[in-house]
């Protein structure tokens, strides 16, 4: 059986892609900070923060091969630019991009 990691999993688009690797015969690890509702026996929610290079690794580690790995993990704050505080574009920058380097290094 091959194994898929997928981030950001449990809703949206991640959410769909879990459930079309599993009828395609995958295994798939949810690397995700929200709660997956999808359950099925190819399918194992690993609750992780990409943000957080400590809980990535420490979820790696409940992973036995990946042969496709999907960075689909990310955040938008939908508001005009000049209401964006330092605060969001910190979360921004570490998800949708230390959470890529976090998880595919």
């Amino acid at each position: 059986m091959r194994h898929a990691l997928i981030t950001g999993g449990s809703a949206g688009i991640g959410f769909s892609l879990v459930r079309k690797f599993i009828e395609a015969g995958y295994f798939v690890y949810n690397l995700d900070i929200k709660k997956s509702a999808f359950e099925h026996s190819n399918h194992m929610y690993v609750p992780r923060d990409v943000k957080d290079a400590a809980q990535v690794e420490k979820a790696l580690k409940q992973v036995k091969t990946i042969d496709v790995l999907i960075n689909n993990a990310a955040i938008q704050y939908v508001k005009p630019f000049k209401e964006t505080t330092m605060s969001d574009w910190d979360d921004v920058i570490k998800t949708n991009l230390n959470g890529v380097f976090h998880v595919t290094r």
